[in-house]
C-alpha cells in the first residue's frame, strides 16, 4: 500500500538532545519532509535563554527553507533538565541537568526520612540527581532567590512557555521530578511535606498529547510562525523516542541508545510486585499503562569520552573494526562506564568510571569492546528484573546512534539471549514528537508498527560462554558499589 502524502500540512517537531537541537517537518502521514539542526554542547550548567535562542533560529530557518507549509501542531521533547522561573517566566538559574547531584542535601534528607516508602509512591528510589535537591539547596542557601521561584519546570516546558505564554508540564516528565505519585497521577502531599517544599512550586500537569496552548502573536511574528498553532505538552526525549520507534508489543522492550541508553518495557500495572528498587516505573506517554525500566549509565557518552581520550586517533568506525577481532570477554578487561554515576539498575551516583584487568597487550579495541559488553550486561540485568516482575521481554527494538554499531547489536543479542531489532527510523524522537502533535489534534489514533532495518539473532553457544563474564561483571559492580 502506498501513501499519498499531503505535504501542504505538517507537524513541527522540536527535539533538544544533549549534543544537538533538531527541528523537523513531518507530513500528516508522519513522514519526514525536512529537518534542520544545530550542534551545541551542554555543560553541567547552561542557559535556558540560549536554548530558546537556538530553537527559534532553527524554526525560522526551516520555515524559510521550506515555504508554503501549514503547521498543524507542535510538540517538543527534551533530555532530563529543569529550570527555575519567576512569575514572568524569566529563568532564575542555570539549567539543572540529570547529571547534577546534590549529595549533601540528599544525605541529610535520607537521615531525616528513613521510613518513607518513596519507591511505592513514585516508582523510583530516591537519588541525589533528583531536581528537588537543587530546590532544597537554594531554599537553604539563598532564601531570597527561593521566594522568587514561581515554578521549577522542565526546559521543554520553558520552550513551550516561550511559544504559548502558558506553563504546564506532562505526567511522564513529572515521573522524573521527585514528588510525583504514579498511582494518583498528582504531586504527593506526604512527599512534599517531607521535603518541606510547597506544591505550588511545580506546574500543572497534562497528558503528553494534550494541547497546552496556542502559539502567541509576539513569538509568531518574531519567528515566522502563524498564530494559534496548537502546542502539545510533549515529554522526555527517551520516552517520546519509544513512541517514534513504534513499540506496540507488550513483550518488546525499547532501547534508545544515545549519550545514555534508555531502556523500557511495557507494564500493565503501576504496582511493583516481586522486585526491589532497581528499576523505575513511568506513566506511558500515550497509553493508560506504564513503562518499566529506566535510564542506564553513561554508555554512548563514555564512548565519546574514549574517542576524545585517545586524541582522535580512532574514529567510531575504527574502534568497531578493531574490536570485531577481539574475543568475547574483551581479553579480561572490564569497564564500568558510569562516568557520571550509575543509574538503572544499580543506582549509585557516587560510582565513577572504573576499569579492571588491563595488561600491557591491551589496546583501544579492548577498552571499546569492554564498554559495549558492560552496556549489554546491564541490559541483561534489567531484563532479568523485569521478568521477576511477571512481565516478559522476548526481543529488543533499538534506535539512536548506538544502534548503528553492528558489533554492539550482536554483542547485545549474544549476551541477552534474545533478538535485537534495529529500527530503520534514524530520528526516533523527532518522529515521536510528530505523533504526539498529530494526536493532539486528533489526526492519528495509533502508533505505527516498527520499521526494522535488521535483526541480530543471538548465538546460543556464545550466549552460554558469556554467562561467566556476566557473573564477574555483577561482582565487579558490587565491589565498586562498596568502594564508593
Amino acid at each position: 500500500m502506498c501513501w499519498e502524502i499531503n505535504v501542504s500540512s505538517v507537524f513541527l517537531s522540536i527535539d533538544s538532545g544533549t549534543s544537538s537541537i533538531r527541528v523537523s517537518f513531518f507530513s500528516e502521514e508522519i513522514v519526514l519532509i525536512a529537518s534542520e539542526s544545530i550542534e551545541r554542547s551542554v555543560n553541567r550548567k547552561f542557559s535556558a535563554e540560549q536554548e530558546w535562542d537556538y530553537t527559534r533560529k532553527l524554526i525560522r530557518r526551516i520555515i524559510e527553507k521550506n515555504p508554503g507549509y501549514k503547521i498543524k501542531a507542535i510538540a517538543v521533547s527534551q533530555f532530563l533538565s529543569w529550570v527555575m522561573i519567576d512569575k514572568d517566566g524569566n529563568p532564575l538559574s542555570d539549567v539543572i541537568m540529570y547529571t547534577d547531584q546534590n549529595l549533601k542535601e540528599y544525605t541529610e534528607y535520607l537521615s531525616k526520612n528513613p521510613l518513607l516508602d518513596f519507591y511505592k509512591k513514585t516508582g523510583r528510589d530516591i537519588s541525589a540527581d533528583m531536581p528537588i535537591f537543587e530546590l532544597i539547596r537554594i531554599k537553604n542557601e539563598n532564601r531570597r532567590m527561593y521566594d522568587k521561584i514561581y515554578k521549577m519546570i522542565p526546559v521543554k516546558d520553558y520552550i513551550n512557555f516561550k511559544l504559548t505564554g502558558e506553563i504546564f508540564s506532562d505526567y511522564t516528565f513529572s515521573c522524573y521530578g521527585s514528588v510525583f505519585n504514579i498511582i494518583t497521577k498528582d504531586y504527593d502531599d506526604e512527599i512534599l511535606l517531607s521535603f518541606n517544599i510547597e506544591k505550588d512550586k511545580f506546574p500543572e500537569l497534562r497528558k503528553c498529547n494534550s494541547i497546552i496552548g496556542m502559539v502567541n502573536g509576539k513569538v509568531a511574528s518574531d519567528i515566522g510562525l502563524a498564530e494559534e498553532i496548537p502546542v502539545a505538552a510533549g515529554g522526555p526525549d527517551g520516552s517520546i523516542g519509544i513512541i517514534g520507534i513504534g513499540n506496540t508489543k507488550k513483550t518488546s522492550a525499547v532501547s534508545i541508545m544515545g549519550t545514555t541508553d534508555v531502556f523500557f518495557a511495557n507494564s500493565d500495572s503501576c504496582l511493583i510486585k516481586k522486585i526491589g528498587k532497581e528499576l523505575v516505573k513511568n506513566i506511558h506517554p500515550l497509553e493508560d499503562n506504564y513503562l518499566l525500566g529506566g535510564p542506564m549509565g553513561f554508555s554512548g557518552g563514555t564512548i565519546n569520552w574514549l574517542i576524545k581520550f585517545l586524541n582522535g586517533q580512532y574514529s567510531l568506525e575504527n574502534l568497531n573494526e578493531i574490536a570485531e577481532d577481539i574475543p568475547l570477554g574483551s581479553g579480561g578487561v572490564m569497564f564500568i562506564p558510569g562516568l557520571t554515576g550509575e543509574r538503572a539498575p544499580f543506582w549509585n551516583p557516587k560510582i565513577k568510571g572504573s576499569i579492571i584487568g588491563l595488561q600491557p597487550y591491551h589496546n583501544a579495541g579492548h577498552m571499546f569492546r569492554a564498554i559495549l559488553e558492560a552496556n549489554s550486561f546491564t541490559t541483561l540485568k534489567i531484563i532479568e528484573i523485569i521478568r521477576c516482575q511477571g512481565a516478559d521481554v522476548n526481543n529488543i527494538i533499538t534506535g539512536g546512534g548506538g544502534s548503528r554499531s553492528n558489533l554492539w547489536m550482536q554483542i547485545k543479542a549474544d549476551i541477552t539471549g534474545i533478538p535485537v531489532m534495529v529500527s530503520s527510523e534514524k530520528e526516533t524522537t523527532s518522529k515521536g514528537n510528530a505523533i504526539i502533535a498529530s494526536l493532539a489534534v486528533n489526526n492519528r489514533s495509533v502508533i505505527p508498527e516498527p520499521q526494522i532495518r535488521h535483526v541480530f539473532y543471538p548465538d546460543k553457544e556464545v550466549h552460554e560462554k558469556y554467562h561467566e563474564s556476566y557473573n564477574l561483571y555483577l561482582k565487579f559492580i558490587k565491589l565498586i558499589n562498596e568502594i564508593y
